[in-house]
């Protein structure tokens, strides 16, 4: 879900452990940078055990972003 936190868009996710990858973003095409994002987020060791996540995603070009993760504590 996108929410707005402190002023950065980011897309929330919230898993108790690591999914399978690749991340897919169902049936919106919109969301494709951010599945992408927190697949190479699992795969760079970024993220490393299940808790709540906001992803942020820059569009750089049509085609390439860049992108950061926040781990997020309530």
């Amino acid at each position: 879900m996108l929410h707005r936190i402190d002023g950065i868009d980011v897309y929330v996710v919230e898993f108790k452990t690591i999914p399978e990858l690749p991340i897919t973003p169902g049936a919106d095409p919109e969301l494709w940078p951010y599945a992408d994002a927190l697949s190479q987020a699992i795969q760079t060791n970024v993220i490393t055990e299940g808790g709540k996540y906001g992803i942020h995603v820059v569009m750089t070009s049509p085609l390439s972003f860049d992108w950061k993760v926040f781990n997020i504590h309530e």
